[in-house]
């Protein structure tokens, strides 16, 4: 899986962290939000984990960090 890292630049001027792994069929892609005191990975990598398990059904995902 390949996942490439981005910075976000919020309409305050704080950068965010995001993720995005291309889809392997370029159609369809998941977004994933994490909780409110959460972050982008969430615990345990839960948020990964789904994005490889989409990346190998041939779904790409993008997640971000809030703040």
């Amino acid at each position: 899986m390949k996942e490439e890292k981005y910075r976000i630049k919020s309409i305050d001027g704080v950068e965010l962290s995001a993720a995005w792994v291309p889809a392997t069929d370029s159609q369809h892609y998941c977004l994933l939000a994490h909780g409110i005191t959460g972050d982008k990975d969430e615990v345990g990598d839960f948020h990964r984990n789904i994005c490889r398990k989409l990346y190998d059904c041939g779904i790409g995902s993008i997640r971000f960090d809030f703040r």
